[in-house]
């Protein structure tokens, strides 16, 4: 069994990375990319439009409708997971069947307002339509989630984790106030500041909403004559002010993707200690590392991908103490569109696979 699980686990997080990565008929993004709350984060839009002579619409948007797991390889599936769409592209349920015998266990339903905006999602056991458990509640200015809250028992009324937000003129979070137990006497208060460009430089949290702020967390960009941008995290735990302990330091690309990051006990811009590597090719990410005393060379977690012209990631290893021996392989087959087709995960990297996992693909 615990066998089993860590296939699953696997098999799941690859899924999450392959709803934002663009296929032939994918120009990326989600259902919902409104609900940026604590609870859900569906903003996973991507604005690559690789298209095909077949799916020339750069507006479709592909998302996995089946995914089924075939321990071994072999014949005989031990996992089948269903999705299930509007015309729009919508999420409406998706069907867990752990004994792929056509009967699911559980269902998750997803339920939307006449404005096709997410209000609400939740377990559903029976899976006759109506979610029973585990329930959270949405609510809206607009295109923006202004509330966002759990409903355990499903009976519509929101009863722990309330979060009531509001934006600035961009767009952008600039409060957040969470209600533990939704008895209007919020707990915990949030305020973010963000610069011209929409980069966050100034967080608070204010533990019992008396506006006097409890963390102070500011942030500091500064572009380099390579048009790479340094970013450093400062937080102030006691809002007390300099000298700041315990930064951050990172390195952004013009693409603003982070190509490093460490930890910088003195806040002097230099990592000290923990610092991470990310090498990028032209279809995306294509390794990664960390290296812990900062001193350039791989000390542990090297990870490798190649990924395709549509931004599938069709192959991936990862090697624990970076000696050049992987410890784990993933490979990925494309069907004529390239769409994810097949993915094979080898632990070990030995060609005796743990499992294959077919899927299927959805475009709208």
């Amino acid at each position: 069994m615990a066998r089993y699980g860590l296939w699953l686990t696997i098999v799941l997080l690859i899924a999450s990375a392959l709803i934002v990565l663009p296929t032939a008929c994918d120009n990326g993004g989600d259902d919902d990319d409104s609900s940026d709350d604590d609870v859900t984060d569906d903003d996973t839009d991507d604005d690559d439009d690789t298209t095909d002579d077949d799916t020339a619409d750069d507006d479709q948007v592909c998302q996995p409708e089946s995914i089924t797991i075939y321990p071994e390889c072999g014949d005989d599936p031990s996992y089948c997971d269903r999705s299930h769409f509007d015309e729009d592209g919508n999420l409406l349920y998706r069907e867990t069947d752990e004994l792929c015998d056509g009967s699911p266990e559980s269902c998750y339903v997803v339920q939307y307002d006449d404005e096709g905006r997410r209000v609400g999602e939740g377990r559903d056991n029976e899976c006759d339509g109506t979610p029973d458990q585990s329930c959270y509640i949405y609510k809206y200015e607009g295109d923006l989630v202004v509330f966002s809250g759990s409903d355990p028992d499903c009976d519509g009324e929101a009863d722990e984790a309330c979060s009531n937000i509001t934006y600035n003129a961009a767009g952008l979070e600039a409060t957040r106030a969470l209600d533990t137990e939704c008895d209007d006497s919020p707990d915990t208060c949030y305020a973010t500041v963000y610069d011209s460009r929409g980069r966050q430089i100034e967080r608070y949290v204010d533990y019992d909403c008396d506006e006097t702020p409890d963390e102070c967390h500011y942030t500091t960009y500064t572009l380099d004559e390579d048009g790479n941008t340094h970013q450093l995290y400062k937080p102030d735990l006691g809002c007390e002010g300099e000298p700041f302990e315990d930064c951050d330091v990172s390195l952004l690309d013009d693409e603003m993707r982070t190509l490093f990051q460490g930890f910088d006990a003195d806040c002097d811009g230099e990592a000290d200690e923990g610092c991470y590597h990310w090498t990028y090719g032209e279809h995306g990410l294509e390794s990664s590392f960390l290296d812990q005393d900062c001193d350039g060379e791989a000390d542990r977690d090297c990870y490798e991908w190649v990924v395709n012209e549509f931004g599938v990631t069709i192959s991936s290893q990862r090697d624990d103490e970076c000696d050049g021996t992987p410890d784990s392989c993933t490979s990925a087959t494309v069907d004529e569109n390239g769409r994810l087709d097949v993915v094979t995960q080898d632990e070990g990297c030995d060609g005796d696979p743990e499992s294959c996992t077919d899927w299927d693909m959805a475009c709208f």
